[in-house]
């Protein structure tokens, strides 16, 4: 092999595990056209964000080193239920649409006791995540669900 094409295959590998790597530390993202209903945590007893993430929309790269990010789908809603099993805890949603970061989804923070409570977006486009913002003694769990495609 010359240098140029080990270069390049040196720089696939190295691409390769950084993706990879990125994939492991965020956790699973759910592709939600499949499996329209999920857990995105369970039992969570710390403040963060959520372990999986749901996607709405088809992959699609972005940005360099290139990043798979979920782009906009044709789905019809998104419900995502809050249950506290324990203690008190504040909880949102979170919307992920170019791989730069999260933003909160307006109007979908809840303050909960022992209970459960949620929030829904009309035709969500991108990757979702829970984020409990607040907790003293809380066993949060987010479930997801989502309503058909418009055809």
């Amino acid at each position: 092999m010359n240098r140029l094409a080990l270069a390049f295959a040196g720089f696939l590998l190295g691409a390769t595990l950084v993706l990879l790597g990125a994939d492991m530390a965020r956790g699973d993202v759910i592709d939600g056209t499949k499996f329209t209903h999920g857990t995105l945590t369970t039992a969570q007893a710390a403040t963060g964000r959520s372990t999986n993430q749901v996607c709405t929309g088809p992959p699609r790269t972005v940005g360099v080193p290139p990043t798979i990010v979920c782009g906009m789908g044709d789905l019809y809603a998104l419900v995502v239920t809050y249950a506290n099993a324990s203690g008190t805890a504040t909880v949102r949603m979170d919307v992920n649409c170019n791989g730069d970061g999260w933003i909160p989804v307006c109007n979908s923070d809840r303050a909960l006791t022992i209970g459960s409570d949620g929030a829904s977006v009309l035709y969500p486009g991108c990757e979702y995540a829970c984020e409990v913002l607040n907790c003293a003694g809380c066993s949060v769990s987010c479930m997801y669900s989502i309503g058909l495609p418009i055809k």
